[in-house]
């Protein structure tokens, strides 16, 4: 993913709606007409993902991003920015300060698990 940046969003939408689409082909190819619920699934994932773009875009979604942030590492860190991913080996939910000690992270605390 990270050779997308930005657009991998985008990618994993496609590989997502590829699905209902693929399902209205065989409908209308079996059926001659594709049944209602297809047509809704599939316009909702559309309108979430473009919805969901647009919201992160603007003034609403920026302040939600500052508001949330606020007093953590990701207050550093530009709301559109594309960061660079950390170095050494990635463990989900856990972080290295580079000096050999290692945290979970709990909900919004960070405990020490040794290094």
């Amino acid at each position: 993913m990270p050779l997308l940046v930005p657009y991998a969003k985008w990618g994993v939408f496609a590989a997502v709606v590829m699905w209902p689409l693929i399902a209205i082909d065989a409908d209308r190819r079996r059926r001659g007409h594709v049944h209602p619920a297809m047509w809704w699934g599939t316009a909702t994932l559309i309108l979430t993902q473009v919805s969901v773009t647009l919201m992160a875009h603007s003034a609403f979604g920026l302040k939600l991003y500052a508001v949330s942030t606020e007093g953590y590492r990701g207050a550093a860190i530009a709301p559109l920015a594309f960061p660079m991913p950390p170095a050494g080996p990635l463990i989900a939910g856990r972080y290295s300060d580079g000096q050999g000690q290692t945290y979970t992270l709990v909900g919004k605390s960070i405990e020490f698990l040794g290094g």
